[in-house]
């Protein structure tokens, strides 16, 4: 969208350092009209029979060209320049900001002519044999790399050679090349997470796992919340905010460059990631209530003396959905009972809830058969049941569906029993700690010494809650794990992790939150 005001857009899947790649990258690529992908991580063994230039086929039946930069995407970076090594000044600020400033950044090195040519000759002699276009892809560039002013140059000279000819032209001009041999190329289906030929880097999965987190909920709350009540809305006269989602949605993809998303970079690049994420968290927020808000008025809904308040609960899911509903209302601990339109009465119990603006508790109940994409109105009455606590053994909640056991002496252990299939699973819900001395993209075990710690060596305070909505376990424990790293082995100096896990189980639902 923000191309084609410039005059053209590059239809060219570029991936070339995503850590690993998901089967349906080939389906969303056609999503936008994209029949090609270029990477260089993924290929695992079967890249020996594929060879470079494949047809990558989704689950959906989708298909791509796909390249694999078997030589990364810095292969002809500074082609035949004199660099020894990047050489840099480093300048700290009087504020203390450190920065580092490339030398060729200024001065661009002297080009050797022969040393230019022979690099692609090398390369050409060990790849093009295995490729159907007999067309050899230079990437003339790499991170943090400026243009080389001297290419073209080094083109002209290499021609002159008479030993191959390049051409300087863009990926899609070369895409074009290379869709010419598809006849002859292999077919492959599934997802690219092998490292035959380029590490994956995968540890990066679990790096700033505080991004992972923002980046689901501001996608979350755009997809599932935003944009259909939005949509729905804007049928019965809404205007439809086209400019304010567009803008949450480019902070989220500027978030989703790979060094960005992984949490491999330094603590200031992160933290402009989390205020992107924040400003399309709060976009979408607040389009969801003003799109909900809009809808509630059309109901014209008659007051209910008895009633304590009225719910109006939205399902964004294309099907029914039974689900628990949890939501913070200025009401009174205690337990209430919600009725639908058509008298359907479902059980509600209010708990404590810490709020600084207001002054209530969260309500929570199961409503059943919610309609997809639709609403369900509910009325909450006080109801007369009550709340059971327990701190003594036996530890045990359940429902329908599970029967649930915490072991104190092993830091809150659960075991499960599913009473339909009889089937027992023992040691949920234990935290295992150790050592990690490797960095932001890789997990390396210490070689010397790695502790193991696990929650099953610590003793646990366990409170049991009943009502008629839900039985729940409260479980605090204290993990003590080595402070740090020193070298190659865990630290003798212990720390305390406290732990604290809520254990729901909801009537009529068929899952242990």
């Amino acid at each position: 969208r923000i191309a084609e005001q410039f005059g053209h857009v590059m239809k060219v899947g570029y991936l070339p350092d995503t850590f690993g790649h998901v089967a349906q990258v080939p389906q969303i690529l056609r999503g936008f009209d994209i029949d090609n992908v270029v990477f260089m991580r993924g290929l695992g063994d079967e890249g020996e029979k594929l060879g470079f230039e494949f047809i990558w086929k989704a689950p959906s039946g989708d298909k791509v060209t796909a390249i694999h930069l078997i030589n990364g995407y810095c292969n002809a970076n500074m082609i035949g320049a004199k660099i020894a090594s990047y050489s840099a000044q480093i300048w700290e600020a009087p504020i203390g900001w450190k920065s580092v400033f490339l030398d060729l950044y200024y001065s661009e090195p002297e080009v050797d002519t022969k040393e230019a040519i022979e690099r692609p000759k090398q390369m050409a002699e060990r790849i093009l044999p295995t490729t159907k276009s007999r067309i050899l892809l230079l990437m003339n560039g790499c991170d943090h790399m400026p243009p080389q002013r001297g290419i073209t140059e080094v083109i002209r000279e290499a021609n002159n050679s008479g030993k191959f000819e390049l051409k300087h032209g863009t990926l899609e001009e070369y895409i074009n090349e290379v869709k010419k041999f598809q006849d002859k190329m292999l077919e492959y289906e599934g997802e690219l997470r092998g490292a035959r030929f380029h590490p994956l880097l995968v540890s990066s999965i679990s790096s700033r796992m505080y991004l992972k987190q923002m980046n689901y909920q501001a996608q979350a709350i755009l997809e599932k919340y935003a944009e259909p009540l939005a949509t729905i809305a804007k049928m019965y006269g809404f205007e439809y905010p086209a400019v304010l989602l567009l803008e949450a949605w480019k902070e989220i993809l500027r978030n989703h460059a790979h060094d960005s998303i992984y949490g491999t970079g330094i603590d200031p690049l992160h933290k402009e990631n989390e205020t992107r994420f924040l400003k399309a968290i709060e976009i979408g927020t607040n389009v969801a209530y003003d799109s909900i808000r809009f809808l509630s008025n059309f109901l014209n809904l008659e007051e209910d003396k008895y009633a304590v308040t009225s719910l109006l609960v939205f399902n964004p899911h294309p099907h029914y959905l039974t689900e628990k509903v949890s939501t913070f209302l200025p009401i009174e601990k205690g337990s209430y009972k919600c009725i639908d339109e058509k008298g359907n009465e479902t059980k509600a119990i209010a708990e404590s809830e810490e709020s600084y603006w207001i002054t209530g508790n969260k309500l929570e109940f199961v409503a059943k058969d919610l309609p997809p994409m639709g609403f369900k109105l509910y009325r909450v009455y006080n109801s007369t049941s009550k709340v059971e606590k327990s701190s003594s053994e036996p530890f045990v909640i359940e429902n329908e569906y599970f029967r649930v056991f915490a072991d104190p002496k092993k830091g809150g252990a659960l075991k499960v029993e599913d009473k339909e299939t009889g089937k027992v699973l023992e040691g949920l819900n234990v935290f295992v700690d150790d050592g990690d001395v490797g960095d932001e993209y890789n997990y390396s075990p210490p070689k010397e010494l790695d502790k193991v710690v696990t929650s099953e060596e610590s003793e646990a305070s366990i409170e049991v809650l009943r009502s008629e909505v839900k039985q729940s376990f409260l479980i605090k424990t204290v993990m003590k794990i080595p402070k740090c790293a020193e070298g190659q082995k865990r630290s003798n100096e212990l720390v305390e992790i406290p732990i604290d896990v809520v254990v729901d189980l909801f009537k009529g639902k068929r899952r242990i939150d």
